[in-house]
């Protein structure tokens, strides 16, 4: 039996997030850090940083929110979340990429 004929032509890559950089998340900390943040400016930093943007569209669609719709504008995400949750994810998230292997990699 030969192989080649029973498996696809195009094996596809896996997909690995992109690593997250401690100055993209220090961007986006800086964009939230008074109560009277432009949200303009931070939902266009949020499209610029994708793999950012989906840790937040994850958290505002997290089972601890209880939202019975999936959020899928990074608006209307911000809108739920709120600065000061924002603010918290864009805190934790730096600590986690200080303390991460990976994006100390990423930043050489």
């Amino acid at each position: 039996m030969d192989l080649r004929t029973h498996l696809p032509h195009e094996i596809p890559a896996p997909h690995f997030p992109s690593p997250i950089s401690a100055a993209d998340v220090q961007a986006i900390l800086d964009l939230v850090q008074t109560d009277d943040a432009d949200l303009q400016k931070l939902v266009a930093a949020l499209e610029a940083r994708p793999p950012i943007a989906g840790l937040v569209t994850r958290a505002v669609n997290s089972v601890s929110l209880g939202s019975m719709q999936q959020v899928r504008s990074l608006r209307h995400a911000v809108a739920i979340l709120g600065l000061q949750r924002v603010r918290q994810l864009m805190i934790d998230l730096k600590v986690s990429t200080q303390s991460s292997p990976r994006s100390a990699a990423s930043q050489r």
